[in-house]
């Protein structure tokens, strides 16, 4: 499957810890890319924990927020060279397998 799994992540960390940890869950291997958009919080400390205890998650930090749709235009031209690309919010929680194929 040629295809970046994206989250922009903004001041949410508790939300992003669920997000994806269930989505790892039901994808273990399917690459994962975290954008932090400019959070002024503990969210910086967290997606790098993230990327430490899950395999295929790659991370960006933005030094300041430039909104999410921004950050999801970035995300495409920048950094995904999949074929495929699927927006996660930060907030979803990943139930079932078979919605990326």
């Amino acid at each position: 499957m040629d295809i970046t799994v994206v989250i922009i992540n903004y001041q949410t960390p508790d939300l992003l810890q669920e997000a994806v940890k269930s989505f790892k869950h039901i994808y273990p291997d399917v690459p994962l890319l975290l954008i932090d958009n400019g959070s002024k919080d503990e969210s910086v400390k967290i997606i790098q924990n993230l990327k430490d205890t899950y395999e295929a998650i790659s991370t960006h930090f933005l030094s300041e927020n430039i909104f999410h749709g921004p950050a999801m235009d970035m995300a495409i031209r920048e950094f995904v060279s999949s074929r495929f690309v699927f927006f996660l919010d930060s907030d979803t929680e990943t139930k079932k397998p078979a919605f990326l194929e």
